[in-house]
């Protein structure tokens, strides 16, 4: 009896042990899903352009800095990277210096299989000779992503301030570069009020003119007023005959301040600024045709293979951004190309500001098509017109 109950119990034991073993291996837990990189992943609840904002902002942030070589407008960015690494937590790392320095080391460096830069911003000459020949850059406008960057209701015209027709090139400054500059104790209000005034006899010999034979505001305001079909190569002949032409800039605004000449034209506007600063009687007119506008140098590219592509997007929206615009002219005092960037807080001069009623014309200097096919026939009238420095 104690044997049949043994028997029974280990028959048991022997079934509960079969029926644990025939269960086999556990199943393998099921691995939990990637968590998404930094680079896709966005706040919840964002949508549109500000998704891809924040997505860029964070790959940004992991490529650390963003490399800009800029000519005239270099300070100027240098004194605002403290502030665009503390918004954005991106290092922006300036290298400035003349135009044809930046561009010659862009070529070397490129030459080399070097591809540092992100952005090259400099004048429309640099570009035409050198950046769109190389092939050096990338399309602008798919960089877009603020609404008010992208949105042409904001810049002047209701359009971007495209330099080619490739949009490759955008020059993001428009200030009014002014071409007479009168001493107030030898020119009466309202005696000059058109460039043709200067013809009168009574100006027969007062007139200095800075040398439009030569690269910078002369040559340009020339080439724009003949250009723009302002004034005509018969302007230009009659007034070569009122005052001499006079090539070093401060000699003009200082014969102009110590009374010896009573007009200039086409001054140097920071020699001007500065004997103005200094008390001098000096002022700027308005001709009623008008004025030209200038980009100064403010022409931007982003490079192809650049090496932080995320950075320069948010770099480039930063800096056509009305923040990143007013930035730029608190330090340079020269209006942008968007139309929300003047008044109170602006950083402008009202001489450096566009002003309702003041005719404004394009920079030939600025126009791409003029820069490759017309440039040279105008510097030829040039040298033709005003002949030998006197």
């Amino acid at each position: 009896m104690n044997y049949a109950r043994l028997l029974m119990v280990g028959l048991i034991a022997l079934l509960f042990l079969g029926l644990s073993c025939s269960s086999g291996k556990a199943p393998a837990p099921v691995p939990a899903a990637p968590a998404p990189t930094t680079e896709e992943r966005a706040s919840p609840g964002m949508t549109g352009w500000e998704a891809e904002w924040e997505k860029t902002l964070k790959a940004a942030q992991k490529e650390g800095k963003v490399v800009v070589y800029a000519a005239t407008p270099g300070p100027a960015l240098k004194e605002a990277s403290a502030g665009f690494k503390k918004k954005f937590g991106i290092t922006m790392e300036v290298l400035t210096g003349p135009p044809g320095d930046i561009r010659n080391k862009i070529v070397a460096e490129r030459a080399n299989g070097l591809n540092i830069q992100d952005l090259f911003i400099t004048g429309m000459n640099s570009h035409s000779v050198v950046s769109l020949v190389q092939n050096w850059p990338d399309p602008i406008e798919p960089e877009f992503i603020l609404p008010e960057v992208k949105d042409p209701k904001y810049w002047l015209d209701g359009k971007h301030p495209f330099q080619d027709d490739q949009k490759t090139v955008l020059g993001f400054l428009r200030y009014p570069t002014m071409n007479i500059a009168v001493n107030t104790k030898m020119v009466k209000e309202g005696e000059i009020t058109s460039y043709f005034d200067l013809l009168k006899p009574q100006w027969t010999g007062k007139v200095i003119i800075n040398d439009p034979r030569v690269t910078g505001t002369a040559f340009n305001a020339f080439s724009t007023f003949v250009w723009n079909k302002v004034l005509d190569l018969d302007y230009f002949r009659q007034i070569v005959k009122q005052g001499p032409v006079i090539r070093d800039a401060t000699t003009q605004i200082d014969w102009l301040a110590k009374e010896k000449y009573p007009v200039v034209l086409w001054p140097d506007t920071n020699e001007v600024r500065r004997y103005q600063e200094a008390g001098a009687p000096i002022e700027w007119l308005y001709p009623r045709e008008g004025v030209y506008l200038s980009m100064d140098g403010a022409g931007a590219i982003m490079l192809k293979q650049r090496p932080h592509p995320n950075a320069s997007r948010i770099f480039l929206n930063w800096l056509l951004s009305r923040e990143g615009q007013i930035e730029i002219q608190q330090f340079m005092g020269y209006h942008s190309a968007r139309v929300d960037t003047a008044g109170p807080g602006s950083g402008l001069a009202p001489i450096n500001t566009r002003q309702e009623g003041v005719k404004y014309h394009p920079d030939a200097n600025g126009d791409m098509n003029w820069l490759k096919n017309e440039q040279n026939k105008y510097q030829a009238w040039a040298n033709e017109i005003f002949g030998e420095t006197r």
